[in-house]
């Protein structure tokens, strides 16, 4: 359908009315694309402590048939730098439970503090075809949590 077509209709109190579907925004500034990750020149870490990865971001991970992904998000905004010049893909490859030699592509998603992993082809064929323990990379993000990092 159109969204051209699709009005929304609210009720409130007996009164009912009607909205249009808003337009989108200029291609150019659709803020729905992921913005390939440009890593920051060096931060400064003034003060450090060895923690797991996790006392600083939260992380979620998944299949896409034989891809998977894993998100990790800080929970203060001003570790978003930090995260960044920390979480690389060769950092994430490091670390993985697993050996893998595939592709791994790195998404920044700066306006909610996150970084996004594609690791393409880490399921094989995908969950139905998998022997592995974790055949949806439904723990990836849990075990990469519990890496140590140097933190602020």
């Amino acid at each position: 359908v159109p969204r051209e077509l699709v009005t929304t209709t609210v009720e409130l109190d007996g009164v009912s009315k009607q909205y249009a579907c808003p337009p989108l925004p200029p291609e150019s500034a659709d803020t729905r694309q992921w913005i390939p990750l440009e890593r920051p020149e060096s931060v400064s870490l003034q003060t450090t402590r060895r923690v797991p990865l996790g006392t600083l971001c939260g992380a979620r991970s998944g299949d896409k048939g034989g891809d998977a992904n894993v998100g990790f998000w800080v929970r203060d905004i001003s570790h978003y730098p930090w995260l960044c010049a920390t979480l690389t893909k060769h950092w994430v490859r490091e670390h993985l439970p697993e050996p893998f030699d595939g592709e791994i592509e790195c998404y920044a998603l700066p306006n909610i503090g996150a970084l996004n992993f594609l690791l393409k082809g880490y399921l094989g064929a995908g969950v139905t075809a998998s022997v592995q323990l974790d055949a949806q990379a439904k723990f990836l993000g849990e075990q990469l949590r519990d890496v140590v990092v140097d933190a602020p």
